[in-house]
C-alpha cells in the first residue's frame, strides 16, 4: 500500500498542538513524528508522550526515534496512539534487540538507514523489521534537498526487503516523489512540502503521483 505520512518536527507544545491539528482537519490516518534530543542527531525536537495524551490525537502514529534507544526510552511510546517505533541502525550496538523489544510492546517496527550507511547492514535484522526506513537527507533539519544517490538506495532496499514496506524520509516532494516511488518505495515522509495553504491539494497530488508510480513499478 503506497502511503503520504506527513511528519510534525517542531520546537515546542504550540507548534506540535497547530501542526497536529492540521493534519486532523484534513484527515490524515498516519502521522510521523520526529523525536531528537541531541543524543544521536545534532537537533532536538519537542515530542512529550505525556503532552500528546492530554490532545488525545485523533490520528495514529509512527515514532521515528532520532536518539539514542534504550528499553526505557521504547517503553514510554507504549501509547494506544502509536502503531509503529522507528529506530536507527547506527544508534544502538543492538538494533534485533531493541526490535525485538518494538514487537513485545506489540507495535509495527521500522529500522532507519542513516545516508552513509550501506543498505546491506541492514540484512540481518529484516525478519524483525515491518518498515526499512530509507533516510533521503541527514536526519535532523526538515526542508533539505534530496541527497542523490537515494533513489539508488531505494531501488537496493526494496530488492532486499521485497514483501515488507520502504519508506523514505526527507526531500519528498512532487519533483522526486514519482522517481522514489518508480525505484520501489511506498511511503512516503512528508514535511515542509506540507503547509497549512493548499494542504489538501499537494496531499493528494503526492498520494495520485505516487500510486500511479508504484503500481507501474509493480507491474515491471
Amino acid at each position: 500500500m503506497v502511503s503520504i505520512i506527513p511528519s510534525i518536527l517542531v520546537n515546542d507544545a504550540e507548534q506540535f498542538r497547530a501542526r497536529l491539528r492540521l493534519l486532523e482537519q484534513n484527515h490524515v490516518p498516519t502521522v510521523q513524528l520526529d523525536v531528537a534530543d541531541r543524543t544521536f542527531v545534532s537537533a532536538a525536537t519537542y515530542a512529550d508522550p505525556d503532552y500528546l495524551d492530554t490532545l488525545q490525537p485523533r490520528v495514529f502514529f509512527e515514532v521515528h526515534l532520532m536518539t539514542t534507544v534504550t528499553t526505557e526510552t521504547l517503553k514510554r511510546w507504549q501509547r494506544p496512539w502509536v502503531k509503529k517505533i522507528i529506530v536507527h541502525l547506527e544508534a544502538s550496538p543492538e538494533p534485533g534487540r531493541l526490535l525485538q523489544e518494538i514487537i513485545d510492546l506489540k507495535k509495527k517496527t521500522g529500522l532507519a538507514l542513516n545516508p552513509e550507511t550501506p543498505v546491506e547492514n541492514a540484512k540481518p535484522f529484516l525478519h524483525l523489521t515491518d518498515t526499512l526506513l530509507v533516510m533521503g537527507v541527514t536526519p535532523g533539519r526538515g526542508g533539505q534537498t534530496l541527497l542523490p544517490d537515494t533513489v539508488a538506495r531505494v531501488r537496493q532496499a526494496r530488492n532486499l526487503h521485497p514483501h515488507g514496506n520502504v519508506e523514505v524520509d526527507g526531500g519528498v516532494n512532487a519533483a522526486t516523489i514519482e522517481t522514489l516511488a518508480t525505484a520501489g518505495a511506498n511511503l512516503f515522509i512528508v514535511g515542509s512540502a506540507l503547509k497549512e495553504i493548499n494542504f489538501s491539494i499537494i496531499y493528494n497530488q503526492l498520494t495520485t503521483i505516487a500510486n500511479a508510480a508504484f503500481k507501474k513499478n509493480q507491474a515491471n
